[in-house]
């Protein structure tokens, strides 16, 4: 009797874990793309116009750029981290205020989402390419703290949030400062270099499951810092298929008939498949040179960096995102206390508002599910060797008590299940607790209580044989889910040794341009470099010596031969001196004059 007693918290459990599974499984829909946009807020570039304005305030302090802009009434103070080559300028309209700012399409939407929620925006430029974790960590630490009392915003909710290089730096600068949470944007932080205390802040991940290698290290955070007591949450990031209108939709300054000329265009190209899904990220795309074959004339050439921007973010591989910003923002608002974890309590009401599209619920329902998975009973389970008849244990187990439970609330009259038409829902006699949620559908193939049958009636045969059948497919379905994370584990030790080979197959897979050593070309130069650096990013490649070795073909291989012997063989060493040779100082000043003077 003790034994069976103290399986109760188990089989309970159980019982929410195979719940949760057969939803998945009623929701799945196999053999189809995903579509990212069911569910997600469709944002046009102008939808903050009656609620909130660019206004920022430029200042250059300690070295580098410092823009920001805080409302009426601030709530709460973020600050935002760029990706690799990115500046504070991409976050912010060009404005008289401003006359070097570009507002990169996702960018500038986070932070009319932020300034909408309330939100003392504070946006900081890196010293490099990407940003240094050791060397410029005390400096905006320093620059925060600056401004937040300069500004008397001390007492308000500090959080952060980092796309890529950006979310490295802050998964590291977390540990210097007291932030409410933390978002890490395509990046899985920084965490086994450093040690995680319980005061860390609660972490929510935002990532594109189409990039494999760094979604398995995000799992593998995800239950580091699980175990070490820290809320945790993640938002996955689908591709969706492009429309003729989206360019415009999501850019300043692109009007509806070039978005459509320009949709015409990448599938005249093969850009996109039938459906309007790309079919290679926007970086491995050669846009330029299609625009020029094309004679579309865009207002403003840098628009093309825009372009390339909606490109990568609806391949959704690596690329800053504003789609989920509601989901980013209700955490940051709650620092950490939201409907992401069970801890601290299921939003049945958000669930259900989404569980009447399939994929929408399999969105939803699947944080709740990773989080029950990471119990510690499933560890016990996984040593053992005979899992099935473990499961098979507890199936039984769920079975009768789902056929118990069905008894006893039939033989009460003052509470129970209520089955009528194609509604459930709880009985009219009293309870204690939350206030009763409205009336939910469930599925039609629950049976209709016929007119003039009572409620036990109904419930006790065919209650009995549907949940009995519903446990059993339950624990077929949790064995399914069981065999597939043990599988994943397996496959995730091997990530580590089999990453360089990938990523490699992956570079080489992005067809990229090749720079043949000009120095009379300067403009191929610096579009080389920067279609370099974006790659390395994206890819997560951080080896510089590796890095140096993809990057180098044709006649700039020969060159690289002949000055390797003097300097170290990293990635920014290569960089000095290659700008040195093909981008030098007098040069690349030119070509930044030449890129503020874009009307």
């Amino acid at each position: 009797m003790n034994g069976i007693r103290g399986f109760r918290v188990p089989v309970l459990f159980t019982v929410l874990i195979l719940f949760l599974v057969a939803l998945i499984l009623l929701f799945r829909n196999d053999g189809e793309k995903p579509n990212s946009s069911v569910g997600l807020v469709k944002q046009k570039w102008n939808s903050f116009e009656s609620l909130v304005q660019f206004n920022p305030n430029v200042e250059f302090r300690n070295g580098t750029d410092v823009i920001w802009q805080i409302p009426d009434s601030p709530k709460a103070v973020l600050f935002l981290a760029h990706g690799c080559s990115g500046r504070a300028v991409n976050f912010w309209d060009k404005s008289p205020k401003c006359p070097n700012c570009i507002g990169l399409p996702e960018e500038r939407l986070i932070v009319l989402h932020a300034l909408a929620r309330k939100f003392a925006v504070l946006t900081i430029s890196s010293a490099g390419t990407c940003w240094s974790v050791e060397e410029e960590r005390m400096i905006v630490k320093g620059i925060i703290e600056w401004w937040v009392e300069k500004y008397k915003l001390e007492k308000l909710p500090l959080v952060a949030l980092g796309a890529s290089s950006g979310g490295y730096f802050v998964s590291m600068l977390a540990t210097d400062m007291r932030f409410s949470s933390i978002t890490i944007m395509i990046a899985e932080g920084l965490f086994h270099q450093m040690d995680i205390t319980k005061d860390y802040p609660p972490t929510l991940f935002v990532h594109m499951p189409k990039d494999e290698a760094r979604k398995q290290q995000i799992d593998a955070n995800l239950r580091f810092l699980k175990e070490e007591g820290i809320d945790v949450a993640e938002v996955k990031c689908m591709e969706f298929p492009l429309s003729p209108n989206f360019l415009a939709d999501r850019i300043p300054g692109l009007d509806k008939t070039i978005s459509m000329k320009l949709f015409d265009l990448f599938r005249d190209k093969g850009f996109i498949d039938k459906n309007g899904y790309m079919r290679a990220d926007g970086r491995a795309m050669r846009l330029k040179a299609a625009l020029r074959e094309s004679k579309i004339i865009l207002p403003d050439m840098h628009l093309v960096h825009h372009i390339q921007e909606e490109l990568n973010l609806a391949f959704a591989y690596h690329e800053m995102t504003s789609l989920q910003s509601e989901e980013i923002f209700d955490w940051s608002s709650d620092a950490g206390a939201s409907t992401f974890t069970l801890e601290r309590g299921l939003n049945l009401q958000n669930f259900w508002k989404c569980a009447f599209d399939a994929r929408a619920a399999l969105f939803t329902l699947e944080p709740y599910l990773y989080w029950a998975l990471a119990h510690p009973i499933w560890d016990i389970i996984f040593r053992c060797k005979d899992v099935d008849w473990i499961l098979g244990f507890l199936g039984v187990l769920l079975e009768r008590r789902l056929i118990t439970a069905i008894s006893n609330w039939n033989s009460s009259n003052a509470s129970g299940l209520s089955l009528s038409g194609n509604e459930i829902r709880r009985g009219s006699g009293g309870r204690r607790g939350r206030p009763r949620r409205q009336e939910m559908p469930i599925p039609d193939e629950i049976p209709a209580q016929q007119e003039g049958v009572g409620q036990a009636n109904v419930a006790e045969p065919v209650g009995q044989q549907a949940m009995g059948a519903l446990a059993r497919e339950m624990a077929r379905a949790l064995r399914e889910v069981m065999g597939i994370l043990r599988a994943e584990n397996q496959a995730q030790a091997h990530v580590a040794e089999a990453r360089p080979s990938f990523l490699m197959r992956e570079f080489f897979r992005s067809n990229l341009d090749e720079f043949v050593g000009d120095c009379k070309e300067p403009l191929k130069a610096d579009e080389w470099l920067e279609q370099m650096t974006k790659t390395f990013e994206m890819l997560g490649i951080e080896d510089g010596a590796l890095k140096v070795t993809l990057a180098l073909k044709g006649d700039v291989g020969q060159w690289w031969k002949f000055v390797r012997g003097r300097i170290v063989g990293t990635w920014e060493a290569f960089v000095d001196v290659f700008q040195e040779k093909f981008l030098p100082p007098a040069v690349r000043e030119k070509l930044r004059d030449q890129f503020c003077q874009l009307k």
